[in-house]
């Protein structure tokens, strides 16, 4: 029987659906998969869930310089592997070692991954060249999304050995618990945080992190030229961070805007299920699979800094992905807020989008090509 390791530095609650779903396919191909992963940094957030794997083993990460760190153990972890896959991470010292020595072996190496540092608010040319070069010394690659295979083939590796996985993340149980909801448990949380009930207002939604990268001053300053032209629009923003007086400033100014803090899970959805856009004009992620599972339109900024999810927006179908100014911003808002016709069939591809884009297609695409790179499977065709 072929057997894959797959390393991580953690192994996060928000892909343990994703590795079940993995490990699952993978017995039915007859593959052995083992997922090998350390514990997170004290108070960096992350829930670690490897011990509910069967099939995990775990590590211990040393933190040796800011992120750059080494997994203790990664090496014997490979040994009798067929097919290693790592992260593609500059900072994960063990990486190097076994990239130099693994083929010597008769093992076969993966890199999955962004393709490239995508999120970064400046360049770092030295960086960006360390990881071209790693990034064509692997026997495979499994991208995020086709914006990654497009950068990692641009890097100069093969097509015809990168899989494309589109990454997601467990949306299912946001979909339970909007169809769970009855108009009038909408109309009861509305009233809550308008004083009137939802009639044909226009609801938009901000969900993330109040941080730099979201661009939180850009939003609040949209949100008040979209009001201007939307006169009956209200405002949701769920989340906390360096911007939250800001934000809540702004929310008191105008009780058209409500601040709901940090809501996580489905204790969010009672608010997502108001929302009729979902407007995020900095950076871009995993939050637009929250936005399709919701059937809502995505809009955001044409920026450059978001991470590889971004390939799954289509301008003017599912979103919206506008001018790098608040004025253009809302002004393409505006436009579907005031097309009945326009925001509903947007509404409906949204949705659609929502079901395509699954933890369970990753898994299937990751075991698909997770086939073809130990050589007994057909690599698909799109």
């Amino acid at each position: 029987m072929k057997k894959v390791v797959m390393i991580q530095r953690v192994a996060c609650d928000y892909r343990l659906a994703f590795f079940q779903q993995l490990h699952a396919g993978l017995q039915e191909k007859g593959i052995a998969f083992e997922l090998v992963a350390g514990l997170p940094w004290e108070g960096e957030g992350f829930v670690d869930v490897l011990d509910q794997l069967p099939f995990g083993t775990r590590l211990r990460n040393i933190r040796l310089f800011k992120n750059v760190y080494w997994e203790e153990g990664a090496l014997a972890a490979c040994k009798n592997a067929d097919l290693v896959i790592f992260e593609q991470a500059n900072a994960a010292l063990h990486l190097y070692p076994l990239l130099l020595g693994i083929h010597h072996r008769g093992q076969k190496i993966a890199f999955y991954g962004h393709g490239a540092h995508l999120n970064k608010s400046k360049p770092h040319p030295m960086r960006d060249a360390w990881r071209r070069f790693w990034s064509t010394r692997v026997d495979w690659w499994f991208a995020y999304t086709q914006l990654s295979a497009d950068i990692v083939l641009n890097d100069g590796f093969p097509m015809e050995k990168m899989t494309v996985v589109n990454n997601a993340i467990d949306t299912d149980e946001l979909r339970v618990a909007r169809n769970a909801l009855s108009d009038g448990d909408l109309d009861a949380t509305y009233q809550k945080l308008f004083g009137l009930p939802k009639g044909k207002e226009i609801t938009g939604i901000f969900c993330a992190r109040l941080t730099e990268l979201k661009w939180i001053p850009f939003l609040l300053e949209a949100l008040l030229l979209i009001k201007a032209r939307v006169p009956g629009f209200t405002m949701i923003i769920i989340g906390d961070g360096p911007y939250a007086d800001e934000v809540k400033n702004f929310c008191t100014e105008h009780p058209w805007c409500h601040w709901a803090g940090a809501v996580h899970g489905t204790k969010r959805v009672e608010l997502l299920a108001l929302g009729d856009v979902w407007l995020n004009p900095g950076m871009t992620g995993l939050s637009i699979l929250d936005a399709f599972a919701m059937g809502m339109p995505f809009f955001t900024v044409d920026s450059g800094i978001h991470s590889p999810e971004i390939a799954y927006l289509q301008d003017g179908r599912n979103g919206g992905l506008c001018g790098n100014d608040p004025k253009e911003f809302a002004a393409s808002v505006v436009e579907v807020c005031l097309d009945a016709g326009h925001l509903s069939a947007m509404k409906q591809a949204a949705t659609k989008d929502g079901e395509k884009y699954t933890t369970a297609s990753m898994a299937k695409n990751f075991a698909g090509g997770i086939a073809v790179a130990l050589g007994i499977g057909e690599k698909a065709t799109s």
